[in-house]
């Protein structure tokens, strides 16, 4: 039987997410709604730029989506502004429960929707792929892929004879909240050749100042985010001065968006980490 190409297309774009739900589309997606930073991130890199038709208020500063009308937030999304975007797919982060529901309403409705986690980094190529099956982006998206892949592996490659300092990320001060084992970032500092030094599964982990004291990261990163808008300096600190990272001039400021947002933009993380950790291993 001969079929034209885009019969072919339809046949084979099936995909699975994360949910365990196949999704199967009958022409490429052009109409997209993203519920995640990190998916519209996803999308820049496979160059479909043009096939975001609706965003979430954490892409109001990304320049190249500043014309794409925003539908409310990652779990607040606003169901009547997606349904008059009239979206051939919508794209959310798998992983909690409240993220679920708007799709869950929109499927209802005949919308088809596919949710991915990408929290760390073999889930986020496997995202990337799918994702740019269902959009069909061909052998752009695919060398797209790669060069993230590459430019992992090449940090690997610089780092793995290097000393592995224990790394302390914060999330929030005062209120002391640290990353865990299960945050996006512990994969960013143990791909840069560091040690994650919170070993609890969990995401985001609360920590006294008294067992920072006694872990004494040997090198500390702020995150600036919404938690964290203007970390204040250790130095700055009561008792901090004690800790090694500081006494040894190892802390650092790092942006939220790529050390927390799930997405392609964690590849630059880790260069930039490994750089600084390393000195120049980039």
């Amino acid at each position: 039987m001969c079929l034209p190409p885009r019969a072919l297309w339809a046949l084979e774009a099936g995909v699975t997410d994360d949910r365990g739900k196949t999704i199967r589309l009958e022409r490429p997606a052009r109409r997209i709604v993203c519920l995640h930073g990190g998916l519209s991130d996803v999308l820049l890199v496979l160059d479909k730029a043009d096939a975001i038709a609706g965003r979430t208020t954490a892409d109001d500063d990304t320049p190249a989506l500043a014309h794409v009308p925003a539908v409310g937030t990652h779990l607040r999304p606003n169901l009547e502004l997606i349904l008059s975007l009239a979206p051939d797919l919508v794209l959310q982060h798998a992983g909690r429960e409240e993220a679920g529901e708007p799709l869950n309403a929109l499927e209802s409705l005949n919308i088809p929707t596919a949710a991915f986690a990408m929290d760390d980094f073999p889930a986020l190529f496997a995202a990337m792929e799918r994702v740019a099956v269902l959009v069909d982006a061909g052998q752009t998206g695919a060398q797209r892929i790669q060069d993230l892949k590459d430019r992992l592996e090449a940090v690997r490659r610089q780092v793995q004879d290097r000393e592995r300092l224990t790394v302390l990320v914060e999330i929030r001060y005062p209120n002391l909240l640290v990353a865990g084992r299960g945050s996006l970032a512990s994969h960013i500092v143990e791909a840069a050749g560091g040690r994650q030094l919170v070993m609890e599964d969990a995401r985001h982990v609360r920590l006294s100042e008294e067992t920072l004291l006694r872990l004494n990261p040997q090198a500390c990163l702020m995150q600036r985010g919404p938690m964290n808008p203007n970390p204040e300096p250790y130095v700055n600190r009561p008792h901090y001065q004690h800790l090694d990272c500081v006494k040894h001039n190892r802390t650092l400021v790092v942006e939220g968006r790529k050390f927390a947002r799930t997405g392609p933009a964690a590849v630059d993380a880790v260069e930039e980490l490994a750089a600084w950790l390393h000195g120049g291993a980039q």
